[in-house]
């Protein structure tokens, strides 16, 4: 069964992201496994840690993302950019140089924001640093702002909700090789 890993770029208990992903993960294909992680135990990056393996945090993560078919991201708009969160794990998965576990994986970005200032610049430098990883970029991502003014008790409506289904069918399609760009 291939499996879905969404990765919350927010360490908030109550994240948009993590509300957000959960909505969007509810949408896989039938026979698709769903699997959550959180940037917890990710410490800031540094190498001299690496010297005797992993920390435990990465290592999950690590492990998580190697036996996942896709991963979809989201992360917050912080000053017009991402998650400093989202960055840390990605330059955690990009060790050993070009030879990290995103190589060759499907990835997709959602980008959240309260702000009425759509979060493009999140999205954008949030995919640029994966296809750095060597992730293969299912575009465009989903962008949201003005997270509060699209949901109806917690949930996304309309047009982001219908984005973010097909957002996700785009990257399950992915697995198969196809990396179609939305119309």
């Amino acid at each position: 069964m291939p499996t879905l890993l969404t990765v919350a770029g927010s360490l908030r208990a109550d994240s948009w992201n993590a509300k957000v992903l959960a909505q969007a993960a509810a949408t896989v294909p039938s026979g698709w496994s769903i699997d959550a992680l959180t940037l917890h135990d990710i410490p800031l990056y540094n190498q001299d840690l690496e010297v005797d393996g992993a920390p435990a945090g990465v290592a999950e993560l690590r492990a998580a993302v190697t036996t996942a078919d896709a991963v979809l991201w989201s992360s917050p708009q912080y000053n017009h950019g991402v998650s400093g969160v989202v960055k840390n794990a990605l330059d955690w998965l990009s060790r050993p140089a070009f030879a990290g576990v995103l190589v060759g994986k499907p990835t997709a970005v959602i980008a959240v924001t309260p702000s009425a200032h759509q979060p493009m610049e999140t999205l954008g430098q949030t995919e640029f640093t994966l296809e750095m990883c060597g992730a293969v970029v299912v575009r465009p991502g989903v962008a949201i702002g003005s997270i509060l003014e699209v949901t109806d008790a917690s949930v996304v409506v309309g047009d982001a909700a219908a984005a973010l289904s097909d957002l996700v069918a785009r990257l399950c399609s992915a697995t198969n090789g196809d990396v179609s760009v939305a119309p």
